[in-house]
């Protein structure tokens, strides 16, 4: 009966065993969890945000288990935080509601919609971030930038004399602050970031504006009311200033306008409004200078025109309202220089023109309404230039007319009013001219005329009118020059005649042209070994 009892017991325990390990499951009993991974990410399941969501990561890498890494989330310690590729500075405010997502203590767009810094309840105009309390006013634009309900009324009318020189790196020195229109009465020099635009009380400076060549500006901008500079103003070896801008109210400068080695300068703009240079307008060495544009207005130079060893200059214009030049206008080794336009209103040059060693040109224009020149006209070394310049007005040249070493010349008849040339002419070395013509109306040459080596040249047909040489006639070293016959009016020669070593000519025929020719010294006629009309 006991045994019976104790057998009972025992079978009781046993169920009660299975029947518990049923419910908890094998793995409770069995399995060390660090090992399960229910979703096969690759992480434990007690290491795992969510061991059965392989698209969430584990805990070490995202720690409040919102599926952005720590090193992606603004704050992970809270699963409801913004992300830094939609919140750059996780101040909240999605990067486009945000004004300067950079910067946690900036404004939104909703409450500054130009983002100014300036809520729209108190910006007086919340389209324009150059408009909100306080900002820095530009005159006389019609604007209230600062809004304190008004624009800035300026007039440069009876300024105020600020004697002595002043050196001015772009910061406000308070000058400007009562609105007081200022004439400084020494030189400025800009150094710093080239700002003028920080003075516009600055009307006139009665010295020189001088740009440090040690400045780092990008842009030199002009005071905005500046009109008139007495002495020069020079920008100088300076590579960093890309362009010049601000001087839309300078009108006159007394002395020099240079501008040297200004490498990355582009253009010349800002001085559109410039009307009068009382000294030299000097460009040289700006290796991307374009002067298509640049002084539209400019009607008067005192001095002197330069624009030499500009390499990337590929054409001068923007000069069509210059009428005249006081001393001279060099144009030389410009390498890249194709043409010249735009001269048309120039009438007179005191000095000299010289076009020069610009191995690019092919063509130059714009010079129809000149009518003198009281120097020397120069065209040499231009190397791919095919014809001359149209001077259809041009009369007088005081000086000499200087045709020299063109090798793609071919045409010279750009001269058909010229009267008189007060020095030489030259023309020398022209490789393709075949033909000497384009001064019928020509009736002196004050000194020499001197026609030598022009290697294809074979008619001077040009001197129908020529009456008068005041010094030498040499025509010398052609090998195909076979007619001399524009010479029918000739009468005084007042020094020399050589008419030498010209291989088509006739000697005879030569010495028969000149006969009747008053000669003061020399006649010679040698190495003239052509074929004669007589048969000789």
């Amino acid at each position: 009966m006991r045994s019976s009892f104790h057998l009972l017991a025992l079978s009781l325990v046993f169920l009660a065993c299975d029947a518990e390990s049923a419910r908890q499951g094998p793995s409770d009993l069995l399995v060390d969890t660090a090992l399960v991974d229910q979703d096969q990410d690759g992480i434990p399941a007690d290491e795992d945000c969510d061991d059965w969501n392989a698209e969430l990561g584990a805990v070490a890498e995202d720690a409040d288990c919102d599926g952005t890494l720590t090193d992606a989330d603004c704050d992970d310690a809270d699963a409801e935080s913004t992300v830094i590729a939609e919140d750059g500075d996780c101040d909240g405010t999605l990067t486009d509601e945000d004004c300067d997502d950079a910067d946690a203590e900036s404004t939104i767009i909703a409450e500054d919609s130009d983002c100014d810094g300036y809520l729209s309840d108190t910006d007086c105009n919340d389209e324009d971030a150059s408009v909100y309390p306080g900002a820095p006013e530009v005159w006389m634009d019609g604007v209230d930038q600062d809004c304190d309900g008004a624009d800035v009324f300026f007039s440069c009318d009876a300024p105020a004399s600020l004697a002595g020189d002043l050196e001015f790196s772009g910061v406000d020195e308070g000058l400007c602050a009562d609105v007081q229109p200022l004439h400084l009465e020494g030189d400025l020099l800009v150094s710093g970031d080239g700002d003028l635009s920080a003075l516009p009380c600055l009307c006139s400076v009665g010295g020189n504006l001088v740009v440090d060549p040690e400045g780092l500006m990008s842009t030199l901008r002009g005071p905005p009311f500046l009109t008139a500079i007495e002495g020069d103003f020079l920008i100088q070896t300076l590579s960093s200033l890309s362009s010049i801008v601000g001087f839309e109210q300078l009108s006159r400068i007394g002395g020099e306008l240079g501008i040297h080695d200004a490498d990355d300068l582009v253009d010349l703009q800002g001085l559109n409004q410039l009307q009068s240079i009382g000294g030299d307008l000097h460009i040289a060495h700006n290796e991307k200078l374009d002067l298509s544009e640049g002084f539209e207005q400019l009607g008067e130079v005192g001095g002197g025109l330069y624009f030499r060893h500009n390499t990337g200059l590929k054409n001068i214009d923007g000069f069509e309202s210059l009428q005249s030049v006081g001393y001279r206008i060099v144009m030389l080794q410009n390498e890249a220089l194709e043409g010249i336009d735009g001269f048309g209103a120039l009438v007179s040059i005191d000095g000299t023109l010289s076009i020069t060693s610009n191995f690019a040109m092919t063509a130059i224009h714009g010079f129809g309404a000149l009518s003198s020149v009281g120097n020397d006209l120069e065209i040499k070394f231009n190397q791919l230039l095919e014809a001359m310049p149209e001077f259809a007005s041009l009369q007088e040249v005081s000086g000499k007319v200087d045709i020299y070493s063109n090798q793609a010349l071919m045409d010279l008849s750009g001269f058909p009013l010229l009267e008189r040339i007060g020095g030489n002419l030259i023309v020398w070395y022209n490789d393709t001219l075949t033909s000497l013509q384009g001064f019928p109306l020509l009736e002196s040459v004050g000194i020499q005329l001197n026609i030598h080596q022009n290697d294809t040249m074979e008619r001077i047909e040009a001197f129908e009118r020529l009456t008068h040489i005041g010094n030498d006639l040499v025509i010398s070293d052609h090998a195909a020059l076979h007619s001399i016959d524009a010479f029918g009016l000739l009468e005084e020669i007042g020094d020399d005649l050589r008419i030498v070593d010209n291989a088509a000519l006739c000697e005879s025929d030569v010495e028969a042209l000149f006969q009747g020719v008053s000669v003061s010294a020399t006649r010679e006629f040698s190495g003239n070994t052509g074929a004669c009309s007589s048969g000789e």
